[in-house]
């Protein structure tokens, strides 16, 4: 059947991305769930015009042919996100990730010099606060009004508001059973990405898909976490095209009806 090319065609897009990372040459053949983008810009390779200009009588000047000519750079991803799969998140933030595991456990009577009005570290983060006790060191110990010192539970660090907490301290606490992941952030990295977008276009309600190939990104803009609002991931990088592939990324739209 040949192409038909008169149908009026609209790009009001609404579009799911789910992503993989390439590894080596390989295709990924299983991907992760869809990447909340804010922003996914496409940018074609740059082309240089080449012109030949009259200089003819009568119409000096003019151009009479152009041809656009490759510069041999290749098209570009823009992308921005607030919500995404650990690795990508990973990606935005020039960062390796681990596995954060933590195993509970008492700590009894840890040695702590403490200055008054300065956060001093303890031996352990991840503390349980309820557990917290500030003792001073003799004989016998007597517990320190908590009201008289502040904790940073999470990051293991005691400060002195009060004289009556500073000095030699003995600190007793447990440690909390933690789990999560830890981004060892602000590298040089990037990563071969895939990317396959299923969606609606919306004008007339038919189902599409977008599909990158293969973008090598990196993190793409600055991060602000104190920004007062959801943090934006940035990523982006140039459009490759792989050896089994056309073209770097191409759009479907077919005649599937959508619900959505």
């Amino acid at each position: 059947m040949a192409l038909d090319l008169t149908p009026r065609r609209f790009l009001f897009l609404d579009v799911a991305m789910k992503y993989g990372p390439w590894v080596g040459d390989t295709r990924p053949t299983q991907l992760y769930d869809a990447i909340n983008f804010s922003k996914l810009e496409f940018a074609p390779p740059p082309q240089k015009t080449s012109r030949i200009t009259s200089r003819m009588e009568g119409s000096i000047g003019q151009a009479l042919a152009s041809v656009q000519r490759p510069t041999g750079e290749p098209g570009t991803l823009d992308a921005e996100f607030d919500a995404a799969p650990v690795g990508f998140l990973a990606l935005a933030l020039g960062a390796t990730v681990v596995e954060l595991a933590v195993s509970a456990a008492p700590v009894a009577d840890a040695a702590v010099t403490t200055v008054l009005g300065l956060w001093v570290k303890l031996p352990n983060a991840w503390i349980d606060a309820a557990t917290f006790v500030l003792e001073t060191d003799g004989d016998p110990d007597v517990a320190i009004d908590a009201t008289k010192y502040q904790l940073d539970a999470v990051n293991g660090f005691v400060k002195a508001t009060h004289a009556d907490a500073v000095g030699s301290k003995l600190a007793s606490y447990s440690v909390k059973a933690t789990t999560g992941e830890t981004y060892h952030a602000g590298q040089a990295l990037s990563t071969d990405v895939y990317l396959v977008g299923t969606g609606t276009e919306q004008a007339t309600k038919k189902r599409c898909s977008i599909v990158v190939e293969r973008a090598n990104l990196a993190p793409g803009g600055k991060f602000d976490p104190v920004a007062g609002d959801a943090l934006k991931g940035s990523v982006k990088g140039d459009l490759l095209t792989p050896a089994d592939a056309v073209s770097p990324w191409r759009y479907a739209y077919s005649n599937w009806a959508s619900t959505l």
